[in-house]
């Protein structure tokens, strides 16, 4: 059996804790980022078990992700925002870019001009600059509620899970 080997408090101010909507760990697992029901996002430092950084993210985070050289965030939140952050010193918002598929949730290509966007319409993948116009798109799909985006050398595979209970797996190079 497992014990808690440590807690992090969100509590501030003597109000009532944020819920937590999503959490991911940097590459090595000394960072974690935290976004909340209120649109809080936290950094923290998994080594001290401290927090590093904290800002308003907007509305309700949903997903979040480090850019590979772990000096941005990218947010999405309920009002299907898709925002750049740099947390270089004090945390800014670089940009935000148009999301007029309604997509709720992403993944990231290492060179981060590309994500692939889940929305109740399926899933595609997305140049930043241009959002709307999809380089791959899967309607068919259904409802989707989870993506992924695993790169190798080799391969670029994308994982999809849906609201009816499936998950989709897209080998999108050629063996």
């Amino acid at each position: 059996q497992r014990a808690v080997e440590r807690d992090l408090s969100l509590n501030g101010c003597g109000l009532p804790p944020p819920g937590v909507t999503c959490l991911t760990f940097n590459h090595n697992g000394t960072m974690l980022l935290c976004g909340t029901a209120q649109g809080a996002i936290k950094i923290f430092d998994m080594r001290r078990f401290d927090q590093l950084y904290s800002w308003d993210g907007g509305s309700s985070i949903t997903g979040l992700r480090f850019s590979c050289d772990e000096t941005h965030v990218y947010s999405m939140s309920t009002d299907c925002a898709l925002t750049q952050w740099s947390i270089r010193g004090a945390a800014a918002r670089l940009q935000t870019f148009p999301n007029t598929i309604g997509a709720h949730c992403f993944a990231l290509h290492p060179d981060t001009r590309h994500a692939l966007l889940g929305s109740l319409n399926g899933a595609g993948i997305y140049r930043l600059t241009s959002p709307g116009h999809s380089l791959l798109s899967l309607n068919d799909i259904g409802s989707v509620t989870s993506v992924d985006w695993m790169i190798t050398e080799r391969t670029s595979v994308f994982i999809a899970g849906t609201k009816e209970g499936q998950i989709h797996v897209v080998n999108l190079l050629p063996n």
